[in-house]
């Protein structure tokens, strides 16, 4: 699986930090440059948002943007899946597992996005049990996923 990971350019200890951890797993990682909200122009802002948007502030519309490019990038490459991180992400032991969990039961066939990540508002009753703490939800909205 293809590892993912945004990063700005002047964020280099957080980059060493992201990259020692996927060293330490074996994972085929690539740094992606992020988009940095505050370099944004005026025009670009409005050309990337809506009125009614979640992603007001700078650092937002730049999470999102980063995130959309790298949905571009899986789908010219034919990805099947790939694991996208920000490169403040901690990466566990515990949660190893779960993520190959999760590789190893997708259906290449059916688009699927999962988050990893506490949501607030989603369907009690889960898809999946993973293990005794965790679990896969079906998402209802959650706008906090790029802070």
């Amino acid at each position: 699986m293809k590892v993912f990971i945004i990063n700005l350019k002047e964020s280099v200890k957080r980059r060493q930090c992201i990259e020692y951890q996927c060293r330490r797993y074996s994972l085929d990682y690539e740094f992606i440059d992020a988009v940095n909200g505050h370099l944004l122009s005026g025009e670009d802002t409005v050309k990337h948002t809506r009125e009614i948007n979640y992603a007001t502030r700078p650092g937002e519309i730049g999470c999102a943007l980063s995130h959309i490019h790298i949905y571009r990038l899986i789908d010219e490459r034919g990805l099947e899946q790939a694991l996208i991180l920000e490169d403040d992400a901690k990466l566990t032991p515990e949660a190893m597992p779960i993520i190959r969990h999760i590789a190893l039961h997708n259906d290449p066939n059916r688009p699927l996005l999962t988050l990893l990540t506490t949501c607030h508002q989603y369907l009690k009753k889960p898809k999946h049990v993973l293990n005794t703490t965790h679990s896969l939800h079906k998402v209802i909205d959650d706008a906090r996923l790029c802070h």
